[in-house]
């Protein structure tokens, strides 16, 4: 019988901390060297502050006290269109963790447009890469800062699909956003200091205390 093929897993990284890395796996010696000649550069890293932002605005978004259901169903456009807005640029990592792509227009401007970042995703397996460091060899993962964001990336994927569901009525446009709710909330505190970095307020953990759900969006 042959060996299962390891399925592929994504972490979260500070982009600074790949960019000190050339293509040849050596630590750089000076910090204005050209980005484009970077190990994050070379394994074409996504950026992740955009999926972090847009769960981060997604969970507030539904704690709402509306029960209107044409404001209901547009509140649920707007979720979608943040999400696969921030899904765009990562078709690459959709098929490697075998997620359906998010399709793109032709010349699709969000792909290639200037971004500001801070983080960005990388592959776990790379992270066991053998780097220099003063000419000494190490491994990538004794020296960056990770945080395995794999069940990240797929709630950003399962949050876009659930926007699709057929909503009749407002109660299933509430238990449609209790549910995407509810995937946010047992994923994205564990980068409350990701979402501290990049200024956007961090979520507490769930607790026993919450099945009773507060209206607004309950914050540390």
């Amino acid at each position: 019988m042959g060996t299962r093929k390891a399925k592929v897993r994504y972490s979260i990284t500070y982009a600074d901390e790949l960019y000190r890395f050339d293509k040849d796996l050596k630590l750089r010696e000076e910090e204005d060297d050209d980005p484009e000649e970077s190990l994050a550069a070379v394994w074409d890293c996504e950026v992740a502050d955009e999926t972090l932002v847009a769960l981060r605005r997604t969970f507030s978004k539904t704690f709402t006290s509306e029960y209107r259901l044409e404001l209901l169903q547009q509140l649920l456009v707007d979720i979608r269109r943040e999400c696969t807005e921030a899904g765009k640029p990562l078709h690459v990592i959709w098929s490697e963790l075998e997620l359906p792509a998010i399709p793109l227009e032709e010349y699709d401007p969000s792909v290639n447009k200037v971004r500001v970042f801070k983080f960005i995703f990388v592959r776990n397996r790379d992270l066991a890469t053998k780097v220099l460091v003063k000419g000494k060899s190490k491994k990538l993962s004794t020296i960056v800062g990770f945080e395995d964001a794999t069940e990240l990336l797929r709630t950003l994927r399962a949050v876009i699909s659930d926007t699709f569901s057929e909503i009749h009525n407002v109660d299933q446009c509430e238990a449609l956003l209790h549910k995407i709710r509810t995937r946010i909330w047992a994923v994205l505190p564990a980068f409350n200091v990701c979402l501290r970095s990049i200024e956007k307020e961090p979520i507490a953990p769930k607790t026993p205390d919450d099945a009773d759900e507060p209206v607004n969006d309950p914050t540390p």
